[in-house]
């Protein structure tokens, strides 16, 4: 039976000590604090070393890994650890198409070691370099997956190394360059005579020290000790507080490691490989105590060409040391046992039955009937009794209810706690696990409604200002277009001579709504005479529709609000107009009209002027000799001088005069963009002099969310939510004149006093 245990945790974040590194380098600790959680699936550590400007794949390996990994209870947690690397590593294979598209690059070096405590049992897997000590008994061991021959820059996690921990034990991770900042002796001593928070503390002062920091190391401490929340006090006598308890656990532990090892770990019956031993210049025992072996990867290595990274995983390779109980190390079915009162009471009936006179006996003692009811009776009482303790092991909705509501509460206070330090991403947790422990307690409704909901709306308002969301609570849409007909499905919106136009490309009609007193109509009930349109843009005071005409072929029609007339856009050149899957218009600051439109087949962001009345001959405004991104995923664009292209991964690319700008990403973001459906910004040539147009707005149906951005740099500014709306975004619409964004969410139409 594994040993209850609790971690101690110290880190030092190597990206926050020094904004001159020129890498990315993090430590992410996740404990759950709902105990089913914890007791199923355990801890997850991941330690990222990589390039600077991946940051952004690093908080993907991170947000997808814990979502993945805690995704269902039910599964073991090897089957779910392997699952989860494998979709981590189709998140490495994404980005690393993405680099070769968007920079003609491939994913440089990185290293990435993640590890999963579950009771005692350790498992890790590594991308590249990384160091893993286990200081057992005052030796120290390195440990790890990748073995002597492997090559550690493959860009996948290939294998798993499992082995097992004991009480006392602590176990360290770092990423490249620490022991040329720390050496190992002086390493070694800190972690064993520290705690691990203190010993994080001292680290960090040793790494900032360092004249030269061009690449920052990451440390992670975890300290193994015995879960000492079951004691009711402490070894000497006093109070069971948690600081006193955690003093003498620590003391106790850091006394063992001083003692002599007369009583040794047990040792391994069979080797698959030998392990890595410390260098001997370090002064420590060569002969390594620790339960981990290192393996060789058992997947061929990548080739050094762009090939996509390998999304599947073998299965974990067991340890070859024995535990605690003699077993060779290793994983085995789960063998089904016998509830232990259970067994008491049929063996107590046995030997009530055994007891029972025979007939024959009866006979011959007539007196021996009373002992046959007296041994009924008992056994009546044993089986009502047994009845009663079994009913009452069942879950009592009350009780139930009563623990979740607690626990809510429990965590919510560490979430303010952790918040008042400025802690913001573990307040983050801390929050959603207290928000999911509310949540199961309005689902048993046993407590009223009232208080359960207070304490709802006090987590997310606390969560809303982690993430920075401004969050409606009585979103009331202003026009419902479904009102106009019941097969109503609107797509786009745009405004124009004082409306709003929504474009039903399914039923080919056209729907108006005065900006002013929100009375909606049926603009155009039929489009086109012949043909179809599928896209719709305006400028001031026309509207500009793309589709087919009666041939099939590709077609511009402008839509004149005035008269109420579609009429086909006549062109100066003679091939037909490009295809088009995102369409957008600009008007300069001298009343120059330009329509852009994103060809997904030949490629490009293609620019028509006017000549007249006439469109002329399209130019590409992406220049060839920059980052050209795959034009099959733009789902959106916006212009105001410069162009912004949507990608649906959630990228938006800013392009300056026809060239990139590297410089420009979105950043933020608590998590990332799910389902982005749509963008909007306001051009600065078109502003008044109040209006300042430096924002671009996003649609994320999938987080059912507006997220506004700095043109400038990316960072984000501000969130949209609703507590009853946006879970079916479709578009929107900026109108910064009047700090007004308009929101098509389904077939209503919302709108935000900015």
């Amino acid at each position: 039976m594994s040993t209850p245990i609790a971690t101690f945790v110290g880190k030092v974040i190597g990206t926050k000590l020094s904004p001159k590194s020129h890498n990315w380098s993090n430590v992410y600790v996740y404990e759950p604090t709902i105990d089913k959680v914890g007791q199923s699936r355990g801890n997850l550590y991941l330690i990222l070393d990589l390039p600077k400007d991946y940051e952004e794949l690093g908080n993907t390996i991170i947000n997808s890994m814990r979502e993945k990994y805690y995704a269902d209870l039910d599964v073991e947690p090897l089957t779910s650890l392997e699952a989860t690397l494998a979709f981590a590593n189709k998140k490495i294979d994404d980005f690393n198409k993405r680099l070769i598209t968007l920079r003609q690059q491939t994913l440089k070096r990185i290293n990435i070691t993640a590890a999963i405590l579950v009771g005692q049992d350790l498992h890790i897997a590594q991308i590249g370099d990384g160091s893993i000590y286990l200081i057992r008994k005052g030796r120290l061991n390195k440990i790890g997956n990748v073995g002597p021959q492997q090559k550690t820059d493959l860009p996948a996690f290939v294998n798993i190394a499992s082995g097992k921990i004991e009480v006392g034990d602590i176990m360290t991770f770092n990423t490249n360059k620490l022991f040329e900042i720390v050496p190992l002796s002086q390493f070694k001593e800190i972690v064993t005579t520290c705690y691990p928070s203190v010993a994080a503390s001292r680290l960090s002062e040793l790494i900032t020290k360092h004249p030269a920091l061009d690449n920052v190391p990451s440390v992670l401490v975890v300290e193994i000790n015995a879960n000492i929340e079951a004691s009711t006090a402490t070894p000497d006598g006093r109070s069971n507080e948690l600081p006193n308890r955690v003093k003498v656990s620590k003391d106790t532990f850091a006394a063992k490691l001083n003692q002599t090892e007369d009583d040794t770990d047990p040792r391994p019956t069979e080797q698959a490989q030998t392990p890595n031993t410390p260098v001997s210049s370090t002064g420590f025992d060569n002969t390594s105590d620790a339960a981990f072996p290192s393996f060789e990867p058992t997947v061929p290595p990548l080739e050094s060409t762009p090939t996509p990274v390998a999304t599947e995983i073998p299965k974990p390779i067991a340890s070859p040391f024995q535990n605690s109980s003699g077993d060779v190390g290793g994983y085995h079915p789960r063998r089904h046992r016998r509830n232990d009162g259970q067994n008491q009471l049929l063996g107590t009936l046995k030997n009530f039955l055994t007891n029972i006179p025979s007939w024959s006996d009866i006979r011959e003692d007539p007196s021996k009937i009373s002992k046959i009811f007296l041994l009924i009776g008992i056994v009546l009482i044993l089986v009502v009794g047994f009845s009663v303790i079994r009913d009452r092991s069942k879950s009592n909705p009350a009780v139930k209810s009563s623990q979740a509501l607690t626990e809510a509460q429990t965590n919510y206070n560490l979430a303010m706690d952790k918040m008042r330090t400025n802690d913001l991403v573990n307040a983050r947790e801390y929050l959603l696990a207290a928000l999911d422990k509310a949540h199961e307690a309005q689902t048993l409704k046993i407590y009223s409604a009232a208080t359960i909901n207070s304490l709802i709306a006090d987590i997310q308002s606390e969560l809303d200002t982690v993430d920075h969301v401004t969050r409606i609570t009585d979103a009331t849409p202003i026009a419902d277009l479904s009102t106009l007909a019941s097969d109503v499905k609107p797509v786009k919106m745009a405004f124009a001579a004082g409306s709003l136009f929504f474009l039903d490309n399914a039923n080919q009609r056209l729907y108006a709504m005065n900006k002013d007193t929100h009375k909606l109509t049926v603009a155009k009930s039929q489009l086109t005479d012949a043909g179809s349109a599928t896209l719709l843009t305006v400028t001031k005071d026309i509207g500009y529709l793309f589709g087919k005409n009666e041939t099939g072929a590709n077609q511009y029609f402008t839509y004149d609000p005035k008269t109420n007339k579609v009429t086909k856009l006549a062109a100066s050149f003679n091939d037909a107009p490009h295809a088009a899957s995102v369409l957008t218009s600009w008007t300069d600051n001298n009343a120059g009209i330009r329509l852009y439109a994103v060809d997904p087949t030949v490629g490009g962001v293609w620019r028509y002027r006017f000549a007249g009345a006439k469109l002329t001959a399209p130019t590409d405004i992406i220049n060839a000799d920059t980052t050209r991104p795959d034009f099959k995923n733009v789902i959106g664009a916006a212009v105001d001088g410069n162009v912004y292209l949507l990608m649906n991964s959630g990228e938006l690319l800013k392009y300056v005069n026809g060239k990139i700008d590297t410089n420009f990403k979105l950043k933020g973001m608590a998590k990332p963009l799910t389902d982005a459906v749509a963008l909007a910004t306001f051009s600065k040539d078109e502003t008044s002099p109040d209006a300042t147009g430096k924002y671009i707005y996003i649609a994320d149906h999938g987080n059912k969310q507006i997220l506004i951005f700095n043109k400038a740099d990316g960072a984000l500014n501000k969130i949209y939510a609703a507590t009853n709306a946006f879970n079916d975004l479709k578009d929107i619409y900026i109108d910064e004149l009047s700090n007004l964004l308009f929101i098509l969410d389904g077939t209503k139409v919302y709108q935000i006093q900015l």
